[in-house]
């Protein structure tokens, strides 16, 4: 089994987290690496800081009750009473993986060695996701302001039944953005696998479907001076090339007009004509979201923090920035999902596709068959799921929160699992549209006519999903396909 050593001297990354959230690597925590003696010093600085000054969290009270003073001899009851007090979530239980993803984002950042604590307990979680015990926690309870509270006191009553708690440890545990945080790591890491993914699936059909290469022309898009249109161009350039089954507009437009007016438009859908223009938000999103989340990931996310063995108040565990990152993300998802519906349409309605393949794909016209019709309505039936799924929700933030204290509120967590949701619905649809591109590759026999990066997709799908050639269900073969996405192992 692989493992992961922190502290690290290189950023942490999405992928670090995916490996360790849904793949369950271990984690080696080094206490001979300098930053380890780093946590160790600043815990020492922290222990006598704390008798010299009022700390709030450790000397106060918590949120409104700030003004509360609370004596250092009396930390050990505060601690016990803070992570007592917030483990009361609400709805179902989160994903184990989100829970893990969280855990481990709390012990990266405590071994930032700006929260005050002891080293043993970042080590104290790293045993606990190493032994496979992430507690069962509830959906519900962080408002995304002053931490993932709530959520986080579930594994911190894990740690409070190992180590007596002490100082500001307590808060330390709970007082940061580690859920919103790991939750849109595993999101990004999962759309990154499935956007290219339907993007092959989208050139595949492009050639089913005869659509023009002229509408990925560089030279044509070189006047766009968008970095995502002009990735996404090249990138259909190189899902095309050598393929025989794509038109060229130079070699239509001298053929006689009587001709013409037998074949499909001399222009294509915009579906078509303008995907990469459509693809391209999409790629700024993901990229954009993509840059945001690694800050977090190697922020400090606590307050109060210790730098150079002086205690600053602030508000670092505000989760704007992962809030937004996560609308942005749930944008862009459900842009991709109501472009892959376009295809969907496109490739099983005869009337749409000019009669180059078959209502519903359906291999045997005996009235007896009824094709992909099934597909296609639990599809749209997901979509309008889906949709009501990406709608913000940071429009939901409220302004009277903990008492008037917080005012405002990022919303981050709701963000984050939205996003999740949505990433969850688009697997389902890429899942979907990969069953449709099998049948109409084969329904049209051109398997020898695409383009090699085209035929290995193909290929891959094919010794997965056999052809159908009369009605069966499809259930087992659609969560096929969405476990391989899922393990990112297609």
């Amino acid at each position: 089994m692989k493992n992961l050593t922190l502290p690290s001297d290189f950023p942490i990354t999405v992928e670090d987290v995916f490996e360790v959230a849904r793949n369950r690597t271990r984690i080696h925590l080094d206490k001979t690496h300098p930053v380890a003696s780093f946590v160790k010093e600043c815990n020492r600085q922290y222990k006598k800081l704390r008798f010299e000054q009022t700390i709030y969290g450790d000397t106060t009270g918590f949120g409104a009750q700030v003004k509360n003073i609370v004596l250092p001899s009396q930390d050990k009851e505060k601690n016990r009473n803070l992570i007592l007090n917030l483990r009361i979530g609400s709805g179902p239980p989160l994903k184990k993986e989100h829970v893990r993803a969280a855990m481990f984002v709390r012990t990266v950042m405590l071994l930032r060695g700006c929260s005050g604590v002891r080293l043993e307990i970042p080590e104290c979680i790293t045993e606990l996701i190493n032994s496979d015990k992430e507690p069962r926690t509830p959906t519900y309870g962080s408002i995304g302001d002053s931490g993932d509270l709530v959520q986080s006191s579930y594994y911190g009553f894990e740690v409070l039944k190992r180590i007596e708690l002490e100082g500001r440890e307590g808060l330390a545990l709970v007082n940061g953005t580690q859920f919103m945080t790991g939750i849109a790591s595993l999101a990004l890491e999962d759309f990154g696998y499935i956007f290219q993914f339907v993007c092959k699936l989208f050139a595949a059909l492009i050639q089913c479907l005869e659509g023009t290469s002229d509408a990925f022309d560089g030279e044509l898009h070189s006047l766009k001076l968008h970095e995502g249109q002009n990735v996404m161009a090249e990138f259909f350039r190189n899902e095309f090339a050598g393929n025989k089954m794509t038109r060229e507009i130079s070699k239509l437009e001298i053929l006689p007009p009587e001709i013409l007016a037998t074949m499909a438009p001399l222009q294509d859908y915009y579906s078509i004509r303008c995907l990469a223009h459509a693809l391209s938000p999409i790629y700024s999103s993901f990229h954009n979201a993509a840059r945001t989340i690694h800050d977090e990931l190697n922020s400090v996310s606590d307050n109060p923090v210790i730098i150079n063995g002086k205690v600053k108040h602030g508000g670092h565990f505000d989760g704007c920035e992962i809030a937004e990152a996560m609308e942005r993300l749930k944008e862009a998802i459900r842009r991709l999902g109501y472009i892959a519906r376009a295809y969907k349409r496109r490739a099983t309605d005869t009337k749409l596709n000019y009669g180059l393949l078959p209502s519903y794909l359906i291999a045997n016209q005996n009235g007896l068959n009824n094709g992909l019709q099934g597909l296609s309505l639990s599809f749209d039936s997901l979509y309008a799921a889906f949709l009501k799924t990406s709608l913000s929700d940071t429009v939901f933030a409220q302004n009277d929160c903990e008492n008037d204290n917080q005012d405002i509120v990022s919303l981050g967590m709701h963000a984050a699992l939205s996003a999740s949701t949505t990433i969850s619905q688009l697997t389902t649809f890429a899942a979907m549209l990969a069953i449709i591109t099998r049948q109409a590759v084969a329904l049209r026999k051109i398997e020898s006519k695409l383009s090699p990066a085209t035929k290995v997709t193909y290929e891959k799908l094919a010794d997965i999903i056999p052809f159908i050639a009369k009605d069966r269900s499809l259930h087992g073969d659609l969560r096929k396909l969405e476990k391989l996405f899922f393990n990112h192992a297609f």
